[in-house]
């Protein structure tokens, strides 16, 4: 993708320890330095230190401000997400509804830019 790598990489990060939580994410920052997607439930909301360290670095590009995602029957908060690279574009983001887990699933677009 772009002339290089694409790493794809699935989370679902520790809930019932936000310490933890962070320091899931400070590795995974740590391990996928290049272009990388991260997808799934990061456990965390957008207030949360992991979701602003992962902001805060600048790499990623997602619906930030999501609709509730958790619990499925009366989501109440957005704990999962697509992360793209930042120098793409996201087109469009939605929440299913659906009842086969205890979240939402996510659909994001996104459109790559022309790195010329």
């Amino acid at each position: 993708v772009n002339r290089g790598a694409l790493s794809i990489v699935s989370i679902r990060n520790d809930s019932y320890s936000q310490p933890n939580n962070l320091t899931q994410t400070l590795e995974v920052l740590d391990l996928f330095k290049k272009t990388a997607i991260l997808a799934g439930d990061f456990n965390a909301t957008i207030e949360s230190r992991s979701m602003k360290e992962l902001k805060k670095s600048g790499r990623f590009i997602a619906a930030w401000d999501s609709p509730a995602t958790f619990p499925a029957r009366k989501p109440k908060e957005a704990i999962d997400f697509i992360l793209a690279p930042s120098n793409w574009q996201i087109v469009r983001h939605k929440v299913l509804q659906s009842s086969l887990s205890d979240h939402l699933p996510v659909v994001s677009v996104f459109k790559l830019q022309n790195d010329n």
